[in-house]
């Protein structure tokens, strides 16, 4: 049977790439119009660029690591979901050409403002004004050549993942061997360890090493938390917009996005207590060099912006998901979903925009263009992919189990 592409897959892409449009737009004349306090439109748009990076990459990245665990647990909402995280997956070699302009900020090819300290020949040099030991030690992990070669081994390690995945799954949809899947399962479980490292050390190099005096070993934890998240939360949007769908109809029932609900569940309250216990850890630690990160995030409109994050990336969503009916109404579901990536948006604002902004009411439109049109930009690729195949993994043996509400 051929399964044509459903309009909805077609409705996203064209929102995904005009959101995209927009986005690119306001980061062009943001950039623009921001100036000021020592800084170009170029050093501008890198800030910027940066902050909207370090968001769109949360889907791509949330989207391998799930594919390789639903080959690694099984049940059917994996079944469910496979295809939708394929199609999330394969945006990682748009990605690997996005951070480009990540990699000529890190070498400061405007030669103006570094945007990242530990790349000012200034700041490394003994002898010079502006020298820095702590961050003159780190060197030999923070140079721009380095940090170069090692952009380039995480999206080789990701892409050839995602490909190598897509490929057994599309092989099993070709043939209906039930081989290919098993093939796929060493590849997931190697691939998984793989993953949890170079994303760890990605979030270090784009994150947190924005503020090379600052280290916190949960972070590179805390980073991958929210692009499980985002992804989740993302792929219960598309299965709301598919649920009419001929296949999803014959196949899909309640307890699939039930199932998801609980994962997303799963994973706010796991974003609290990474969050919570970074904060912990080091506000009682009471580090000279650890505190002041928390300190800055807690004044000048920041400490509104946790307020808000507490509220509805733990508060809301845990005492609305905390119901069984609400988990298993998919109107409520994709609400709550749709919520949590905006929150999460927010949430990458406190954690990146502090060091390029002294007060929350310093953000820019390029800083919210930046963000918004490179997602939007995720968001169309993805849909782009989601059309190539059909929207199940219609050949899987796992297949005939969601008939009946499989088990998990």
């Amino acid at each position: 049977m051929t399964y044509e592409t459903p309009q909805s897959v077609t409705r996203f892409r064209n929102i995904g790439f005009g959101v995209a449009a927009v986005g690119l737009i306001l980061l062009a004349v943001g950039s623009f119009l921001f100036v000021g306090e020592g800084l170009t439109a170029t050093d501008r748009f890198f800030e910027s660029y940066l902050f909207g990076f370090f968001f769109a990459m949360l889907l791509p990245i949330g989207s391998l690591g799930w594919l390789m665990v639903q080959y690694l647990t099984g049940g059917t909402w994996a079944l469910a979901a496979r295809r939708l995280l394929e199609a999330g997956a394969l945006t990682l070699p748009v990605m690997a050409l996005l951070s480009i302009p990540v990699v000529l900020a890190a070498f400061n090819v405007d030669g103006g403002h570094y945007l990242f300290e530990w790349a000012n020949p200034a700041v490394i040099t003994p002898g010079s004004p502006e020298f820095d030991r702590i961050i003159a030690h780190k060197v030999p992990w923070l140079s721009p050549l380095w940090f170069t070669g090692r952009m380039v081994i995480y999206f080789a390690i990701w892409c050839g993942l995602a490909i190598l995945l897509r490929r057994f799954s599309l092989d099993l949809e070709r043939t209906g061997d039930p081989q290919y899947k098993l093939r796929a399962r060493p590849w997931a479980g190697v691939g998984i360890a793989l993953f949890v490292i170079t994303v760890t050390f990605a979030a270090f190099d784009w994150g947190m090493s924005l503020d090379p005096h600052w280290f916190s070993t949960i972070y590179g934890a805390v980073y991958i938390v929210c692009a499980g998240l985002v992804t989740m939360a993302f792929t219960i949007i598309v299965i709301s917009q598919l649920v009419h769908t001929p296949l999803f109809e014959e196949f899909l029932s309640a307890k699939q996005w039930h199932d998801m609900g609980k994962l997303m569940f799963a994973f706010v309250v796991l974003w609290t207590y990474t969050n919570f216990g970074q904060y912990v850890i080091i506000w009682a630690g009471d580090i000279v060099e650890f505190t002041p990160w928390f300190i800055h995030r807690g004044e000048n409109g920041w400490e509104w912006v946790m307020t808000f994050l507490v509220a509805f990336n733990f508060a809301f969503p845990f005492f609305v998901l905390l119901s069984r009916q609400n988990k298993r109404n998919l109107r409520v579901l994709s609400a709550i979903a749709a919520l949590l990536i905006v929150v999460q948006f927010v949430n990458t604002v406190w954690y990146i925009l502090p060091e390029f902004h002294e007060s929350v009411l310093q953000i820019t439109l390029g800083d919210i263009g930046a963000a918004v049109g490179l997602f939007g930009l995720v968001v169309g690729v993805y849909m782009i992919n989601l059309s190539r195949a059909p929207v199940l993994a219609t050949k899987d043996p796992v297949l005939v189990e969601m008939v009946h509400a499989g088990g998990h």
